[in-house]
């Protein structure tokens, strides 16, 4: 039985939706011929990827975003009791927050934190459930405003109202199984993560991490990732971080200064969809996409002049040398900056 990851398998199985043929795409090549391109790459993708989609037990679509998990895994009383704590340091783990509840005196029945494919951090924020509705309103009191590492948290009621407001828009950054139609009602999610992966640099060393420059600015960071899913939707996608914006210089002022990077299941598919979409107009912007790799900084090959995402070619590895556990240090430093847990426990 395939679930969501890291979810109780009584909530899910599996059940394959309706197909459509309605497509959406409109890009520079043909949605037939780059689906079946991509359905060459079907050696490379594990079990998972090729995974059938997820109904929840009662037929209904997996839920698409945060708010909807939540609406499902707490009911109408649950609701009365639960708080969502905001400005959670973003290398908080779920135990942190239950830790803090409990030396504030107030025992936790449940604590929910989601977590970002590419890069194990959390989106700022949790939700935990005390046992009783007194207790909630006494916790909004006292524990709202107490430190959790290198910030003061915000804790207030979750809820219907609030979890209805957010689920209008699928959450993008939790990726998506390859699909041959385009439509997003047909997206086919691949769920949250309730706790870290184990590795999150291993998409960097695998080249399988693909850097979207150029984006137009001020894109909408929930609403306008729906114009990533008709390019991609053919591909297996493990993930996507939020929109970056990084300082220009002369040497990329022809660039916006915004980014996004999508985490491909496979080296081959990156690079597929990189020779198909490298160049794409969006809103007057040409899209210049790369493989990402760590800036010269960070590289351990720092004298030379080819390190960083856009370098165009492999530096090979320091596995093997010296140099290997330096590679490891700075790859977080690079992935994680300030957000680096071990600068904190």
């Amino acid at each position: 039985m395939a679930t969501l990851r890291n979810t109780p398998t009584n909530l899910l199985k599996v059940i394959e939706p309706p197909s459509s043929s309605l497509s959406l795409f409109r890009g520079r090549v043909p949605l037939q011929k780059r689906f079946v391109g991509c359905s060459l790459l079907s050696t490379a993708r594990n079990a998972h990827s090729k995974a059938p989609p997820q109904l929840s037990d009662d037929g209904r679509p997996l839920p698409r975003n945060r708010a909807e998990v939540l609406l499902r895994m707490f009911d109408e009383e649950r609701r009365g009791r639960l708080l969502m704590v905001r400005r959670v340091p973003k290398f908080a783990l779920q135990a942190d927050v239950e830790l803090l509840f409990e030396e504030y005196g107030f025992p936790v029945e449940r604590c929910v934190v989601f977590h970002r494919t590419t890069n194990g951090l959390n989106y700022g924020s949790a939700h935990v459930l005390l046992p009783t509705p007194e207790l909630a309103s006494a916790a909004i009191s006292k524990v709202s405003g107490a430190p959790l590492f290198n910030r003061r948290i915000i804790i207030e009621r979750a809820g219907i109202s609030y979890l209805q407001s957010i689920s209008k828009w699928p959450d993008w950054t939790w990726g998506w199984f390859a699909s041959p139609t385009a439509e997003v009602s047909q997206h086919r999610t691949r769920g949250p993560l309730f706790a870290p992966p184990q590795d999150i640099l291993k998409f960097i060393r695998q080249s399988r991490q693909m850097c979207i420059d150029n984006l137009p600015p001020k894109l909408n960071i929930r609403r306008d990732f729906k114009w990533l899913y008709p390019l991609f939707h053919s591909y297996n996608v493990e993930g996507i971080s939020s929109f970056g914006k990084y300082p220009q210089t002369r040497s990329n002022a022809h660039l916006s200064g915004y980014l996004i990077f999508v985490v491909f299941n496979s080296k081959e598919e990156l690079e597929h969809a990189k020779d198909a979409y490298n160049g794409y107009e969006l809103l007057g912007r040409r899209l210049e996409l790369s493989v990402s790799k760590p800036p010269k900084e960070y590289s351990w090959e720092q004298n030379k002049m080819h390190a960083g995402h856009n370098s165009g070619r492999d530096l090979g590895s320091a596995k093997g040398t010296r140099l290997e556990q330096e590679e490891e240090e700075n790859f977080r430093k690079w992935v994680l900056k300030h957000n680096d847990r071990s600068l904190w426990i």
